[in-house]
């Protein structure tokens, strides 16, 4: 993010693709940010939701976007989660490969695409995804 101050109410979904030997799963991060506050000074509750995981075997390229859909969804069928929100923040802090050697992704342009397409909701005037 360029600036620390944030110029619109923010919701941030902070995702971490975790695996093991024989596993891979993810969990989904969800803050609140009002405007005018410092983006790196959060001081507020989170809520986190831990998605299904999967033997390696079963794993593909799909699980990892499907899984962070299944995510999204569930929060924004919880009632009062993004109350207010202009923007969506979705924060990406690991991909598959970064766990375990070998493993396949969709493109970054294509996730972001994805979930663009898929996740249409009026609460948010946008949808912004980083990948850090």
């Amino acid at each position: 993010m360029n600036s620390e101050i944030l110029k619109e109410q923010m919701v941030v979904l902070g995702m971490c693709i975790y695996g093991a030997k024989n596993f891979v799963g993810m969990d989904m991060d969800y803050k609140e940010y009002d405007k005018g506050s410092n983006f790196l000074e959060y001081t507020g509750g989170s809520l986190s939701v831990a998605l299904n995981s999967v033997d390696l075997d079963e794993y593909d390229e799909k699980y990892w976007v499907d899984s962070l859909l299944e995510g999204i969804r569930i929060l924004l069928s919880l009632e009062d989660v993004f109350a207010d929100t202009e923007c969506l923040l979705i924060s990406v802090s690991s991909i598959p490969s970064d766990i375990l050697e070998g493993l396949s992704f969709y493109p970054k342009d294509t996730v972001a695409e994805i979930i663009k397409e898929e996740i249409k909701d009026e609460r948010f005037k946008n949808i912004r995804i980083d990948f850090i």
